[in-house]
């Protein structure tokens, strides 16, 4: 098992889409090879989505506290 996507979707996927075959083996190396070359962005770009729903949480709490504020 590799993880989230498994070696027969890939299969299924060379078969179906591709009218193509492929082992295990070489789907196994697919997945490996995408999770190298593509990990680090989809990794980053879960920090940066991650970072802005941060922020949007942080200025409706400062919003909610400003409107606490009492009048002096």
């Amino acid at each position: 098992m590799s993880g989230i996507i498994e070696p027969l979707q890939v299969q299924l996927y060379f078969r179906e889409e591709l009218d193509q075959e492929i082992g295990g083996f070489d789907a196994e190396f697919l997945i490996d090879f995408f999770s190298e070359e593509m990990g680090a962005f989809f990794y980053n770009r879960g920090l940066y989505d991650a970072e802005v729903a941060i922020n949007e949480k942080v200025a409706e709490i400062s919003d909610m506290l400003i409107q606490l504020e009492k009048p002096v």
